[in-house]
């Protein structure tokens, strides 16, 4: 597949919460995942309701079987 059958996105690695639900509503939503498993691959994301708590996401199907 090309890379341009993929949604791309406009946000940057820092602008991505994978802890905001609304993140999970957006067209660019497999944007965004490409560009996690590209650029970050093991990522930290702040929970909105749990103040500075969060969660690491881990986005390469090698990475998280390994």
């Amino acid at each position: 597949m090309s890379d341009d059958t993929f949604p791309q996105t406009t946000l940057d690695v820092a602008g991505i919460n994978l802890g905001a639900m609304d993140t999970f509503l957006r067209p660019d939503l497999h944007g965004i995942l490409r560009k996690l498993r590209q650029e970050a691959p093991v990522s930290w994301h702040h929970h909105p309701a749990a103040g500075q708590r969060g969660f690491w996401a881990g986005t390469r199907y090698g990475d998280i079987g390994a």
